[in-house]
């Protein structure tokens, strides 16, 4: 047999790690019962890139929606770049993300522990909930379980915010910028992150959600004359656009309605002394002026009538898939006892704040919630009546291993030219997958030097 050696953007759905021979059937059998089935199911023996590797392939011929839920946001991450990779370079971000098959929904509290930054986290949450309730072909939502405890605004609330801007519009620019503070951007000298915005004369920048670079609109009077995408270092242009999809900057949206309550829940809190007279001055001043609405991120149920959770904005034939349903299930009881232990200390009236606990989504609701969704549960114990799969596959790592340790680096690649030599004699059809063509073709090239027909 051959060993085929591809680039991913003509191969996405094969790796290394996969026992091709019991893994080939076992996925088109998966595949086949999610397509016609609503029932759950647990799968047994599936590692991360494996799985990674069926929901790629899963996103395109079952025609749903699925959101991977991960016990911590570091397997949330990998995750998304195991699925980045199978489904091609589409993912990677590009100009807007528009069109992302891919999501990440980070958890709001766990920014510190992630690669994203505060600002950046909030912006990939923002377009989330945007893609769930907008996109038109199936898309795949990865967040950590406490992600998918965090309140969130209504969406219809969210929604009914989005704007839609085409250049020749009229727009006056004093309005735009009142709207921009209501929406949760602040007003800063120079653009530089996610949430920020910027006007100098005829001129609105402004870091958006959904897009790469910043956007730069020009006017002429209240004209919109042009949208373009710049460098925020360089202010070198990134490119032009067509038309513009303009998100809120955060989550609190500080509209009359917001303030209203906000001031309301400030004057009740100084009455009943859990909050010092001067320190609510200083709050309506903030609630006033849209002062910082990350600051406000801690005090989210004060702002709405009610709030949401992720399931609210998710379609009821979306599939759920825990990654790990032992870990997951001992990061939920972890995470409701630190509440517990929260709940328990003192508040001190000099800070506006609620208990954390009424951040989150309560675990009976979350347990009734999840019901209503079909779920393939990844590591669990099987049940008798359960419907039951498994992927039978195996890592690489002594072979990973071999190659990074060989004693002889010109001949560097020899224990995995072996490996091809052995599977070639059991008549098992080979493929190495790599990111680029150029390293598909060095690959091909130093590989037939040990005598592989590749």
């Amino acid at each position: 047999m051959k060993a085929s050696l591809h680039y991913q953007d003509e191969l996405p759905t094969y790796d290394a790690s996969i026992d091709s021979r019991p893994w080939s059937s076992g996925s088109k059998e998966i595949l086949t019962f999610l397509q016609h089935s609503r029932e759950s199911f647990y799968l047994r023996g599936a590692q991360p890139t494996p799985l990674s590797y069926l929901l790629a392939g899963g996103l395109s011929s079952i025609h749903k929606s699925i959101v991977l839920i991960t016990p911590t946001e570091r397997e949330a991450e990998k995750y998304i770049e195991n699925l980045s990779f199978f489904l091609g370079r589409d993912e990677q971000r590009s100009n807007s993300s528009l069109n992302n098959r891919i999501w990440h929904f980070p958890s709001r509290t766990g920014h510190k522990a992630q690669w994203l930054g505060k600002m950046e986290a909030n912006a990939r949450r923002l377009e989330a909930l945007y893609a769930l309730r907008t996109a038109a072909s199936p898309i795949l939502i990865v967040a950590s379980v406490v992600g998918l405890l965090e309140l969130l605004p209504p969406p219809k609330v969210f929604l009914n915010q989005a704007q839609y801007l085409l250049p020749g519009e009229e727009i006056n620019l004093e309005v735009m910028g009142q709207k921009l503070v209501e929406l949760g951007y602040s007003h800063v000298s120079l653009v530089e992150e996610y949430g920020d915005f910027s006007r100098r004369g005829s001129i609105l920048d402004i870091y958006a959600p959904l897009y790469k670079w910043p956007l730069r609109l020009e006017f002429f009077g209240d004209e919109l004359e042009s949208i373009r995408l710049f460098h925020p270092s360089t202010q070198r242009s990134m490119g032009t656009l067509e038309d513009l999809v303009l998100l809120p900057g955060s989550e609190i949206i500080l509209d009359a309605a917001a303030k209203d309550r906000a001031r309301e829940a400030v004057y009740e809190d100084v009455k009943s002394e859990k909050l010092t007279p001067t320190a609510g001055n200083v709050w309506l001043e903030r609630i006033e002026e849209g002062y910082q609405t990350d600051s406000f991120e801690g005090l989210l149920p004060v702002f709405y009538e009610r709030t949401a959770t992720l399931f609210d904005y998710l379609d009821p034939s979306m599939v759920f898939v825990w990654s790990d349903t032992g870990e997951i299930r001992k990061e939920l009881n972890e995470f409701y006892g630190r509440l517990d232990q929260d709940a328990e200390k003192p508040s001190s009236p000099h800070e506006w704040n609620r208990p954390q606990a009424s951040l989150y989504q309560q675990l009976d609701q979350f347990d009734r919630a999840v019901e209503d969704f079909q779920q393939i549960c990844v590591g669990g114990f099987s049940s008798s009546t359960g419907k039951d799969f498994e992927i039978r596959a195996k890592s690489h790592d002594e072979l990973a291993l071999a190659i990074s340790s060989h004693p002889t680096k010109d001949r560097l690649l020899e224990p995995l030219a072996r490996q091809f030599q052995k599977w070639q004699q059991e008549g098992v059809s080979s493929f190495l997958v790599c990111a680029r063509k150029e390293q598909a073709k060095r690959l091909t090239e130093l590989l037939n030097g040990y005598n592989i027909d590749v």
